[in-house]
């Protein structure tokens, strides 16, 4: 299951409703990418490994912060990931509920970031 259809995403762009004078250097945004399928399960290791290539040699664009909520393994565990610069880190919290649906999400927040190659390298950590 690699691939576009079981991932959407948003880039955000320019919000009207902040207060007047605030702006961003340009090029600094967010994107949010939703993995929602049943199939998608990531490996543990694996986003691990590709969550350092993407906060140290950056090969989609500067990473400033990321947060996300992931299904990891066969076993279906709940697992938090947050990272500011540089420094990041995942841990287990829980289990998904058999009875609900499974959504892994991450935001990236950055400068010059490329949605494409995010999902590439999350992608790669598909089991």
């Amino acid at each position: 299951m690699r691939n576009d259809e079981v991932c959407t995403a948003l880039t955000l762009g320019k919000r009207e409703d902040l207060e007047e004078g605030h702006s961003h250097p340009e090029g600094v945004g967010a994107v949010t990418l939703r993995f929602s399928e049943k199939a998608v399960v990531f490996s543990s290791d694996e986003l691990t490994r590709q969550l350092g290539k993407l906060v140290w040699e950056q090969p989609a664009g500067e990473v400033w912060r990321l947060k996300a909520m992931v299904c990891v393994g066969k076993a279906r565990e709940r697992w938090i990931f947050q990272g500011v610069h540089e420094l990041f880190e995942g841990e287990q919290y829980g289990s998904w509920d058999v009875d609900k649906p499974v959504v892994s999400s991450f935001i990236f927040i950055g400068k010059n970031l490329n949605r494409d190659l995010l999902l590439e390298h999350l992608n790669e950590s598909l089991i």
